[in-house]
């Protein structure tokens, strides 16, 4: 696990969708096909077994000098924790890694992203993430706070919200905890 600290003059707002942009740049970066390994929004890389190996928890903080971003990225590398349904990159690409090898490889990728992003925003990312995407085209019920929401998972937004076809209609989901994912019709 490793945390890089990102600083923009930009405000925090301008960072909508960094998630899911830093998770393209992480799938690149562990050099495996897609036929391996996937992304669930908003944060997660699986394994296409559904099995995690890598998660990215985002914090932030303005002030009138502008955003200080936190990332964290946690990459099961050799092993995989216990108790968990998760898979290390050792067993899916047969290679060992560091932490020191990972660092080295992401480092650069991220500060690169994280300026793109600035000027950019997810727009840039968003067809690079949906090609990677799992579970595109299955249900899901997303818990909202105290709300459970379900429908089906149609796309994300330039922002990197879910947009989610409910029975009421489109919803656009900008945060939640996906709870349970199925098929439709099930």
């Amino acid at each position: 696990y490793g945390t890089y600290v990102l600083r923009s003059s930009r405000d925090l707002s301008c960072f909508a969708g960094y998630s899911l942009a830093l998770g393209t740049v992480i799938f690149d970066a562990l050099g495996l096909s897609s036929d391996l390994i996937g992304l669930k929004w908003p944060n997660d890389i699986l394994g296409r077994d559904g099995r995690k190996l890598a998660g990215i928890l985002l914090e932030s903080q303005s002030n009138s000098s502008g955003t200080s971003v936190f990332a964290g990225i946690g990459i099961n590398l050799v092993e995989s924790p216990n108790g968990w349904e998760s898979v290390s990159l050792q067993e899916l690409s047969g290679e060992s890694f560091s932490f020191l090898d990972m660092a080295t490889v992401l480092s650069s990728r991220i500060i690169t992203s994280f300026r793109e992003f600035e000027e950019g925003g997810f727009y840039s990312y968003r067809e690079q993430w949906l090609s990677r995407a799992l579970f595109r085209g299955q249900c899901f019920d997303i818990q909202l706070g105290t709300q459970v929401v379900s429908g089906l998972f149609e796309s994300v937004d330039e922002s990197g919200s879910l947009l989610l076809r409910t029975q009421e209609g489109l919803r656009v989901v900008s945060s939640g905890h996906i709870v349970r994912i199925y098929a439709a019709g099930s």
